[in-house]
């Protein structure tokens, strides 16, 4: 382990920090906010509704006569379309932060220890997958399934990035904060983080897409390649987990992703 916890530092990218869901320029930390309410809005209504639909399609199931093999297909599609429009909400839900989540103690190094054949799948083959996990790191409170969804998103979007035959690197490490103007949305908060980074060597990207790679339905893959709602989806759940995200990437350099959570309260003091 270092001697000493490296201090977070460089903050002043407007268009590549988010600090507990608000970004580090504080009209698109407002614009991502409004988005947020507006999606889980909407999807609160749009899955009562879908309730009904799929009551209704239960309901015909159990009252088709037999041998009604056309009809019986019908239900089966609207079935599986209420299920496809259904799970769609649970994103918007997810990236709105209202996700029913259970935290809990974890100790992240053994948390990716046991998610490794995970991880490698989610880089791909012809992806070098390596890892630079920190000694005696802190314990921090979370979701489990969250975070694992997480982390399987950023390694999935590196390896579109390095185009499947690149290098992903997975880096865990203590931080310290010692920014007193988070507030403003120019930093993360006071205090003391363990931070999981994700880094490719791809293509990197503009700060005109770093600033929009949160929003939902935002790709730079193309048609059919994906729904854009990775990025959202890890946004919403670091917000719920008091945690922030810092996003370092310019076009030829590759991209850095670094998911901070505060250390559990329960962990004791800094050694």
């Amino acid at each position: 382990m270092p001697e000493h916890n490296p201090p977070l530092s460089d903050w002043d990218n407007p268009a590549a920090q988010v600090l507990h869901g608000r970004a580090g320029d504080f009209g698109q930390s407002q614009r991502l906010e409004a988005m947020a309410e507006l999606s889980s809005e909407v999807a609160h209504d749009v899955n009562n509704a879908l309730q009904v639909i799929k009551s209704a399609v239960e309901i015909l199931r159990r009252r088709l006569p037999s041998g009604e093999t056309d009809v019986a297909r019908m239900v089966d599609m609207l079935s599986r379309n209420a299920d496809g429009a259904a799970s769609l909400m649970q994103q918007l839900l997810g990236f709105a932060g209202r996700l029913p989540l259970e935290p809990k103690p974890v100790d992240v190094n053994e948390l990716i220890a046991g998610m490794a054949g995970q991880l490698r799948e989610a880089a791909g083959s012809g992806v070098s997958l390596e890892t630079a996990l920190g000694g005696e790191l802190w314990e921090i409170c979370v979701d489990v399934g969250g975070l694992k969804t997480a982390m399987l998103n950023l390694c999935a979007n590196g390896r579109d990035a390095v185009a499947h035959e690149g290098v992903l690197t997975l880096e865990t490490r203590n931080v310290q904060s010692a920014n007193s103007t988070a507030a403003t949305g120019n930093g993360p908060a006071l205090g003391e983080y363990v931070a999981i980074t994700v880094r490719d060597n791809g293509s990197g990207m503009t700060p005109q897409v770093v600033a929009k790679v949160f929003d939902p339905y935002f790709t730079t893959k193309a048609t059919g390649k994906g729904a854009g709602f990775g990025l959202s989806q890890v946004y919403g759940f670091m917000k719920q987990s008091n945690g922030y995200i810092d996003i370092d990437s310019a076009p030829g350099k590759g991209t850095s992703v670094t998911l901070c959570f505060p250390r559990s309260e329960a962990a004791g003091p800094a050694p």
